[in-house]
């Protein structure tokens, strides 16, 4: 039997509800997620969407995840009150592409016909898969082995580098960082390349497949959801897949560093110095900062070929959840198009990120005499002395901006499957409209 959903903004209640519904109106305030169901010709869900006045795509995605608890079969809902609500608000394309993407991430059976929504949902979805695996499943050679089929199946180039070919090749951020797992590190090269490129991006994302922390050991409650630290080459990888389906017009390429940071008998030390790509000398005061050290590798590896925009990816720092909540993720880059890109990508996508400063009066954290450290000497700024870090490998004038995702990259506890595939929106968005 068809469903009907009806979207319902709070001061704007339909006739069809006040018709339907009077016995129970007084229980229904139709604010963001709320939800009504009425016995009726069809049966009618009244889904609330909040205040008309502030909608934002934000809201409307999290007004559509409250259909998951309803198990309704995607194949049997009836959308065109949803639509035409989110319509009155946005554009019309634009509102089927949310509704579309909704129903392929909350509703169970057959999913929507192909689309824009249901291909980015399932680049959410694959997101959501591999950050959500277990370390002892996804580790680093698993990770190389789901980027060649990804690349075998969605028409993309791979390359990879793995181990001491690493070392061979300059990159040693990368090898030494991941020296301490059994499972070789790897960096992970992967193109798209349509008919006739816009424009050029090269997308980074951070895959710590676990972290212990190295020898600055983590305890307990802290390593218990480290298989959450590589969502940022999870998330880049998930939009890699889709180009192809999606007939993205910019070439973009994937730089993923993945490595196990664990202890072992080569497990860098704290004080030990590395040498990245390019020939920056790095101090590894600290060897549960290794997020920015194999992202600095990857960073100066992408930037040498000189793309038009670099974007990485990252859960980097818990300073931006302190500064920002678990629902906002933290932008930061060097000038204000670039910032307004991603802004605008992000409120386009549902995915709210507020603008941080990337403020070199605390570049003192970061340089030494001879290179950078990777831990600053106090405890204030971080997220913004992570951003600075990485951008001493960004070259001067590449257009560049760093998203730290730790806040809304997972929900719940750290044993629950909470990931939420949080980025690929946004990034998709951002390759859609270049």
């Amino acid at each position: 039997m068809a469903v009907r959903i009806v979207g319902t903004f709070a001061d704007r209640l339909p006739e069809s509800l006040t018709r339907n519904a009077a016995a129970r109106i007084q229980e229904f305030s139709a604010q963001v997620g709320e939800r009504l169901v009425v016995d009726d010709t069809p049966p009618t869900v009244y889904l609330g969407l909040g205040a008309y006045t502030g909608w934002t795509p934000e809201r409307g995605h999290r007004a559509l995840s409250a259909l998951a608890g309803l198990r309704i079969n995607a194949a049997d809902c009836e959308t065109t009150g949803l639509i035409d609500a989110l319509s009155t608000v946005t554009d019309e394309a634009s509102a089927r592409e949310l509704v579309d993407t909704a129903l392929a991430l909350h509703l169970e059976g057959a999913s929507p016909p192909p689309s824009v929504g249901a291909t980015v949902a399932a680049a959410v979805t694959r997101a959501q898969h591999w950050t959500n695996a277990d370390a002892g499943t996804l580790n680093p050679p698993a990770f190389v082995a789901e980027a060649r089929r990804v690349a075998q199946e969605s028409g993309l180039s791979c390359d990879v580098l793995q181990g001491e070919d690493l070392r061979d090749q300059g990159f040693g951020a990368i090898f030494e960082m991941g020296s301490g797992s059994p499972h070789p590190p790897a960096l992970i090269d992967l193109r798209y390349r349509p008919a006739n490129p816009t424009s050029s991006v090269t997308l980074v994302g951070k895959g710590v497949t676990f972290d212990t922390g190295g020898l600055s050991i983590k305890g307990a409650a802290a390593m218990a959801g480290m298989r959450q630290d590589k969502c940022g080459a999870a998330t880049v990888l998930a939009v890699m897949s889709v180009l192809r389906d999606l007939e993205v017009d910019v070439e973009v390429r994937a730089v993923l560093p993945v490595i196990e940071n664990m202890i072992g008998p080569r497990s860098l030390r704290p004080g030990d110095v590395v040498t990245a790509w390019g020939g920056t000398r790095i101090h590894v005061v600290d060897t549960d900062f290794e997020g920015r050290v194999i992202l600095a590798d990857a960073l100066a590896y992408a930037g040498a070929e000189g793309p038009d925009l670099i974007v990485d990816v990252a859960t980097l720092t818990y300073q931006v959840v302190v500064a920002l909540g678990p629902d906002i993720g933290g932008l930061f880059t060097r000038d204000d198009e670039t910032a307004a890109m991603l802004m605008a990508s992000g409120d386009a996508a549902g995915e709210p990120l507020w603008r941080l400063p990337y403020d070199e009066r605390y570049l003192d954290q970061v340089l030494m005499p001879d290179g950078v450290k990777n831990h600053p000497e106090t405890d204030s700024g971080r997220a913004i002395t992570a951003a600075l870090f990485l951008g001493q490998f960004v070259p001067e004038g590449t257009r560049w901006a760093h998203l730290d995702i730790t806040g809304p990259a997972w929900r719940g506890p750290a044993s629950s499957p909470g990931a939420t595939g949080f980025g690929v929106r946004t990034l998709l968005s951002l390759l859609r409209s270049l």
